[in-house]
């Protein structure tokens, strides 16, 4: 039963698992930086005073390693798995103790038996912390007492935490250094060593577990973990150097970064709560480094969006106005489209990207959608479509998908619902930038920026004074009018900063001149109307309206039927469905197939048809094979799509074990199973040989 142990586990001191015997704790490049803040590592100095003065151990924890590959008869390498904050913090203190003492031979001491280990042949083991690659030349010159490179280095956390060390030991008045360092050196700690390094899902696991403790990774942590972990520390560095440090310099929120790539690669959306499970369950058996190849691939063009790095002002501007329209779940889209078309067809990339903005002020001003989110599912299936060049990444083919959704939710809105909604204010959000994109649709030249220099002006103000009650027909006939109408786009103008707290009040006649030089055109042309009512708030809303339809763009006549979402949902009870029956495949998810027999767990759709195929290779074996090898390069004869013998000739090619075979794992919901049924009719006469049952829910 030893033998199959995974952890051996030691209960000893922080001394002896320090001093003696050559030693380096390494922390592998998986891991995130030093991350404590002062209340984490004030409170670890507290629990140490408070054992120095009961003379009590303070109990530490645990910490997780395993030996490193330079590990032998001289020398002990020993990779940190969990613990690194606490070791690093337990470091910087006895740092701290020795560059305070005065006493010489105590420095010398603390210097050559906690913090280095002299004399040792491998130089970047000589510190007995090895730090990932972002911290380790701050942690160097701070053990070995050298001046740091440049100021901005002192901003670094590790070097933080090291001086107000220094300050508290240089002011502790209720133990001596001494006793402090005994405190240290004597706390207890339980030594957890994995006994089959080799085995790297263990370790894995055992990093997932210990997520929950300490400081909470986030999902960009545990994917960078995921990613990265191999068997030598060697082949992490070179997977961190060559691909992770890029995308770690260039990427701000790895999380974030990280969604949008599976997005785009799988053509699936992902839960915000599962995004590093989800990440995890995709990529599981497929090759780290080719992950990390293509992740860095899409670094630039995902920064055109996130960080506006492209020098195309328009593109620029629309992404902003994608942002002031929470259109995160469009980034991804946006992304891919920027990655297709940049560099072969910028001004295309621009018509598009106009085209998607006026799409989400219609789409969210109307609010079709009541709950869920079709957005998302909307966007993910655009992407599988443009992947599988079912359309081209050209405007025309944009709109037509957009004018033709498959249900109500997901709808392009026409001119009269968006008409009604600015009328009668459906959404009070989104009218500072609608009426600024007018402008820019107007002009062509305003400089003021989407996100700030401009506020929002209700021309019939939000309080009404005296004068506006009277003006509006007294107490009563006021607050239905203000009520009614006080969002109207007809009431609303928009100003330069400064302008609105000044005016916002006012009586008309004093609003109005203010209004005339405004650099609005439209809020220039309220001018006209000498009072402010009921009727002037109408025609200016009719009129207005008008123009903004005439200006953003619109969807084209219906040329499909709407899917009634409602309707299919009436009578769908969770269960088991045949391959050939009728369901809202779109708005539901896959659990479990049966293929003749055999139950096999598939819970997601880009995993459905590489399943399939597997199962039918095992069935009909080289008749698969004869009929893929004699499939043109145009991926299609007969009906059948989605596996080929090239795999250049897939998207997101997924192999057919035991072939030379690849099926298509970038596909929308509908396409993975009217493949199924193409290949299965192709292979037997009548398509009965097969029975395949989904196991389905909401």
């Amino acid at each position: 039963m030893s033998s199959n142990k995974i952890v051996k586990a030691t209960e000893t001191i922080v001394r002896d698992i320090l001093v003696g015997f050559k030693r380096c704790f390494v922390i592998p490049p998986f891991q995130r930086n030093y991350s404590w803040d002062s209340e984490q590592y004030n409170e670890l100095y507290e629990d140490f005073i408070n054992s120095a003065k009961s003379k009590k151990p303070h109990y530490l924890g645990n910490i997780i390693c395993y030996d490193g590959e330079n590990t032998g008869s001289s020398f002990i390498e020993r990779i940190l798995i969990d613990g690194q904050q606490r070791i690093t913090t337990i470091l910087l203190l006895i740092c701290a103790i020795k560059d305070t003492t005065t006493d010489d031979e105590k420095k010398n001491d603390l210097f050559k038996n906690y913090l280095i280990n002299e004399g040792s042949s491998i130089e970047e083991k000589r510190v007995r912390l090895k730090q990932a690659s972002g911290d380790n030349e701050v942690f160097e010159s701070i053990i070995n007492n050298r001046n740091l490179i440049d100021d901005s280095q002192k901003q670094n956390r590790l070097y933080i935490c090291y001086n107000d060390f220094l300050r508290k030991i240089r002011n502790e008045k209720r133990v001596t250094a001494d006793e402090l360092l005994e405190a240290i050196t004597s706390a207890e700690v339980v030594d957890i060593s994995l006994v089959d390094k080799n085995n790297i899902s263990a370790v894995q696991t055992i990093f997932e577990k210990i997520n929950s403790t300490g400081s909470r990774l986030t999902d960009g942590d545990l994917i960078r973990n995921f990613l990265l972990f191999s068997n030598t520390s060697q082949e992490q560095k070179r997977l961190y150097e060559t691909y992770w440090l890029n995308i770690e310099k260039q990427v701000e929120d790895i999380s974030r970064f990280s969604k949008v790539f599976y997005i785009i690669d799988s053509c699936d959306p992902i839960d915000e709560s599962n995004i590093y499970s989800t990440f995890r369950d995709f990529y599981q058996n497929e090759s780290r480094e080719l992950i990390l190849k293509n992740m860095v691939e899409l670094v630039p063009y995902y920064n055109i969006v996130l960080k506006k790095s492209s020098n195309n002002s328009s593109i620029n501007r629309n992404i902003d106005y994608l942002n002031k329209l929470k259109s995160d779940d469009v980034i991804p889209l946006v992304v891919y489209l920027c990655s297709v078309l940049k560099e072969s067809s910028e001004k295309e990339l621009e018509k598009i990207i106009d085209l998607f903005v006026d799409f989400m002020f219609r789409y969210r001003i109307v609010k079709p959608y009541t709950g869920g989110n079709p957005l998302k599912s909307l966007i993910t299936g655009l992407i599988s479509k443009l992947k599988n060049k079912e359309i081209q990444p050209v405007y025309d083919d944009l709109l037509f998908e957009l004018s033709n959704s498959d249900t109500n939710d997901k709808r392009f809105p026409l001119d009269d619902e968006f008409k009604n909604a600015l009328i009668f204010n459906k959404s009070k959000n989104y009218m500072p930038q609608l009426l600024l994109r007018l402008e820019d649709k107007e002009t062509k030249n305003i400089q003021i920026d989407v996100n700030s220099d401009y506020t929002l002006e209700h021309l019939m103000p939000q309080e009404l004074s005296n004068w506006w009650i009277n003006n509006l027909g007294g107490k009563e006939r006021s607050e239905i009018i203000h009520q009614k109408y006080l969002w109207s786009i007809g009431n609303l103008a928009i100003l330069s900063r400064g302008y609105n707290s000044v005016n916002s009040n006012d009586p008309w006649p004093n609003k109005r001149k203010q209004l005339e030089i405004a650099q609005f055109k439209e809020t220039q042309s309220v001018f006209k109307y000498e009072n402010w009512n009921e009727n002037e708030i109408i025609d200016r809303s009719e009129k207005l309206s008008e123009t903004i339809c005439s200006h953003l763009a619109s969807p084209l006549k219906r040329e499909r039927f709407l899917i009634d979402k409602d309707s299919l949902y009436e009578d769908f009870k969770p269960g088991w469905y045949d391959l050939y029956d009728k369901f809202p495949i779109d708005s539901l998810k896959i659990d479990m197939i049966v293929f003749d027999d055999k139950e096999i767990v598939v819970k997601k759709w880009n995993k459905f048809f590489n399943v399939v195929c597997q199962e039918l290779f095992n069935k009909y074996g080289k008749k698969l094979i004869d009929l893929v090898n004699s499939l043109p390069k145009t991926k299609t004869k007969n009906g059948v799509q989605g596996i080929s013998n090239d795999e250049q000739n897939r998207t997101k090619p997924i192999p057919i074990k035991g072939t030379n075979l690849f099926s298509e794992g970038c596909l929308s919901q509908n396409a993975a199973v009217d493949y199924t049924k193409r290949l299965i009719l192709a292979l037997s006469d009548s398509g009965d040989d097969v029975k395949i049952k989904f196991s389905l829910s909401l």
